[in-house]
């Protein structure tokens, strides 16, 4: 179960990669979810979900941290390997689009 923090001490960072033809979407979705349990061993890590758009275009991903220090830790790690560099081809590219913003949880609600 994912969790979602409320805290105004978390960083959560919501990444959007917009990709061109549905082929390269499957590629960067393959190499975000090879991502994800390097994303659970870094310091400060909360949670992470990933959402793929039913028209094929888009990846969505969700990231909560317990601080922005240990956010700025992980974009420096070299954990990732050769991940890092097979998706900044595909920006590159043209071919993949990646917007990353840091977002304030504003509320949370869970069903009973």
């Amino acid at each position: 179960m994912t969790t979602i923090r409320a805290d105004r001490d978390c960083c959560t960072v919501i990444i959007t990669l917009t990709c061109k033809a549905p082929a390269i979407l499957g590629e960067v979705q393959v190499l975000a979810e090879r991502m994800m349990p390097i994303f659970a061993k870094q310091a400060g890590f909360i949670s992470m979900a990933a959402h793929r758009s039913t028209d094929d275009t888009q990846l969505v991903i969700y990231l909560q941290w317990q601080d922005r220090a240990s956010h700025d830790a992980c974009q420096k790690s070299n954990d990732f390997g050769d991940l890092g560099p097979q998706l900044l081809g595909h920006l590159a590219s043209g071919q993949a689009k990646l917007d990353l913003k840091i977002h304030d949880v504003i509320g949370v609600v869970s069903a009973d």
